[in-house]
């Protein structure tokens, strides 16, 4: 990442933030600033990574890692809302030479920053997909899905004279399955993200009333349910004090 080009990239977010259209990132073969422009460069990222702050809250961000982002350019996609990852994606920020150098373990690419440790494991990716093409398509998705922006009351939800009580069980102690509730107040298919992660724990998007609704909680099929591996939680931090 030279001077030149992340002057083109602030450029492009400060854009989308004038004009009130997502950001949409791809991730490929980056490495850290530039080492022969020196601290020019390492100063130039660090103009990328503040731009993407100052529009943080104020348009969506997506990231679509399709390669190695390694070194400076880990810290991007990690900047931004949402973050989808093809197979070939890789987010690190040291190689695997350098962990073994440390640590003494081996460890290729994938293991160390591919979908399956983003993806499952860290939570960092939100939605992992088998090709690159389904990448880009999902990105489309997203992007359609976050530009339409606006309000709506619950009540006007349309449900296609679907019996919302129908769909839950007669006590409210029994655990049900909330995807079915989530489809019938969507205009559309919804998109999940981070199945893999938070499997017990629903985090959906999709158009209701043209316009954009995201629904997040705990999935009471699984209730009661904490993954080993989850560090935190709905609600933040999850702590066991034995």
């Amino acid at each position: 990442m030279g001077t030149e080009g992340c002057r083109h990239i602030v450029d492009a977010i400060d854009l989308a933030v004038r004009e009130r259209v997502p950001i949409i990132g791809l991730w490929h073969s980056g490495g850290g600033a530039r080492l022969h422009e020196g601290v020019h460069a390492l100063d130039a990222v660090g103009e990328v990574f503040a731009a993407m702050i100052r529009a943080s809250g104020r348009v969506p961000q997506i990231s679509v890692v399709l390669g190695p982002a390694a070194g400076g350019a880990a810290y991007g996609p990690a900047l931004t809302d949402i973050v989808i990852m093809g197979p070939a994606g890789r987010v690190f920020v040291t190689g695997p030479e350098v962990v073994k150098s440390v640590t003494g373990e081996q460890v290729d690419m994938e293991h160390l920053g591919g979908p399956e440790a983003h993806g499952r494991r860290s939570g960092v990716v939100h939605i992992v997909t088998e090709t690159e093409a389904a990448a880009n398509d999902k990105a489309r998705e997203l992007t359609a899905l976050l530009a339409r922006p606006g309000r709506f009351s619950p009540v006007d939800l349309p449900v296609d004279g679907a019996d919302l009580r129908a769909l839950l069980p007669a006590r409210s102690h029994l655990a049900y399955d909330v995807k079915p509730l989530a489809n019938a107040v969507l205009d559309e298919p919804m998109i999940e993200l981070h199945s893999k992660w938070a499997p017990n724990h629903r985090d959906r998007s999709g158009p209701a009333r043209q316009t954009y609704c995201r629904g997040s909680r705990q999935q009471p099929a699984a209730a009661g349910r904490l993954p080993g591996r989850h560090l935190r939680g709905e609600g933040g931090p999850v702590r066991t004090h034995v």
